[in-house]
């Protein structure tokens, strides 16, 4: 749950990856794609690194690529259509918006917004259902969509130095969260990074701030927080056992990240799934801050959003 640079594979559909989540909580991450979340139930906000916007039921929020973001809805948890669409659209049908960037990100003009949620739908649910030419489908209804937006809504096309600029500074924070996101559970020094980067500490320290908008020490405590969330559905591990295996030097640390992100202790969250069967192996657990959706649940979620 807490890969924190994406690259996105287009298991059925070249270009797009359309599904359904259920987010209590995600830690900022980046990934290669431009992403809609379309909010069909739940509140929050969606935090980007110098803005954050709230949303509700009906929200709409384009994320461009390379752009960390962080979801949060601890008490009222979003159902979310996440519809991802890949840069190489554009070198492939409008070479001229190779450098696409939207310079907003909540799309709050109520008739642009219907119309955009309206075509991500109908898009999204030939994509699931798997329709005769679903492809094609797709294709037409983003067209549609991507004209619309580029009338009305405000963008910028990078320059090419301006581009790889983004990109190069991308990679290098690809590699950084590649590396915390595997040893999040030693103790991770930013010495340590800054040497394997060939930069200074304190560079690092303000690269890291300046991209994502948290310090490297909040940023590891969010991903430990979202790994401990999801051992808790295992009742033979304690508080202490769950804070010490994801890396907390200080179990208490736990429980008082737990209360200020959820609004309740270890074990009044625990207490919520009581009963629910556990798992299987290579399924998530209830408990985990962020649940995708199974194909017939996501379509019935978007069809019922529809005949609202």
């Amino acid at each position: 749950m807490a890969e924190e640079f994406e690259v996105i594979h287009y298991d059925q559909l070249h270009h797009f990856k359309i599904f359904v989540n259920r987010i209590a909580y995600r830690n900022y991450h980046i990934h290669n794609v431009f992403e809609f979340l379309l909010i069909f139930d739940g509140s929050g906000t969606v935090k980007l690194r110098d803005e954050e916007i709230l949303v509700g039921p009906g929200s709409l929020v384009l994320v461009n690529p390379q752009q960390p973001h962080e979801i949060s809805a601890p008490v009222h948890p979003v159902t979310a259509l996440v519809f991802q669409f890949s840069q190489q659209l554009f070198y492939d049908y409008f070479p001229q918006l190779r450098q696409l960037r939207f310079t907003e990100h909540l799309i709050a003009p109520q008739e642009l917004r219907d119309f955009c949620t309206q075509e991500l739908c109908k898009a999204s649910l030939s994509y699931l259902q798997e329709e005769p030419y679903y492809a094609l489908d797709c294709l037409a209804h983003m067209a549609l969509l991507l004209k619309r937006l580029l009338l009305e809504f405000p963008y910028e096309i990078l320059s090419g130095n301006s581009h790889t600029a983004l990109s190069l500074k991308a990679q290098r924070m690809t590699r950084i969260i590649e590396y915390i996101d595997a040893h999040y559970t030693e103790q991770i020094r930013l010495k340590e990074l800054a040497q394997a980067e060939h930069i200074t500490e304190n560079h690092l320290s303000h690269l890291f701030t300046d991209y994502f908008g948290i310090s490297f020490q909040a940023y590891l405590n969010n991903l430990r927080f979202e790994k401990a969330i999801a051992l808790l559905g295992q009742p033979e591990l304690s508080q202490l056992d769950i804070a010490l295996r994801v890396g907390f030097s200080d179990p208490k640390y736990f429980s008082r990240i737990m209360k200020q992100r959820m609004g309740c202790s270890v074990g009044e969250y625990r207490k919520k799934y009581e009963g629910v069967p556990r798992p299987a192996a290579n399924e998530p657990s209830p408990m985990a801050l962020e649940q995708r959706l199974e194909r017939g649940e996501s379509i019935a979620v978007i069809q019922a959003y529809l005949s609202q």
